[in-house]
């Protein structure tokens, strides 16, 4: 089993993380992945079941694991995960959206309501799916 490679790539001004690993022999899989921060843009997983049995296959392996690692670099360089990236820098500029405070004395007159009166299951389950409208 062949450990694995890691680079990081800087592209258009930001650093992106190449990970490329082997699950050993039982599950035979390489797996490239590219990462922005601490998430996954895209990922590659090939099978290389059909070198098991050959007596060579470590070699094989890590050439298959060097082939897959450069290509995703290749892709990013080329831009192909363009798109991928400019979808995540737009989410990480979007300000979380924050829900809606109501005033103390609402809270508390919900929370009476629903303690004076015994509800049925439905009317229970009405009253919490139109509670945040």
């Amino acid at each position: 089993m062949v450990g694995g490679f890691n680079h990081n790539f800087r592209y258009k001004d930001q650093v992106f993380h190449v990970q490329t690993e082997d699950s050993g022999n039982k599950k035979s899989e390489i797996t490239t992945l590219l990462y922005s921060g601490g998430t996954i843009l895209a990922r590659n997983t090939t099978s290389y079941a059909d070198l098991v049995r050959d007596k060579l296959h470590a070699e094989y392996v890590e050439l298959r694991m060097k082939d897959q690692h450069k290509q995703m670099l290749r892709e990013l360089k080329d831009g192909h995960y363009d798109d991928r990236i400019s979808e995540l820098l737009a989410a990480e500029e979007q300000p979380e959206k924050q829900p809606e405070k109501q005033p103390e004395s609402v809270k508390k007159k919900k929370a009476k309501t629903v303690a004076k009166k015994p509800m049925a299951l439905d009317d229970l389950i009405v009253a919490y799916l139109t509670a945040g409208r």
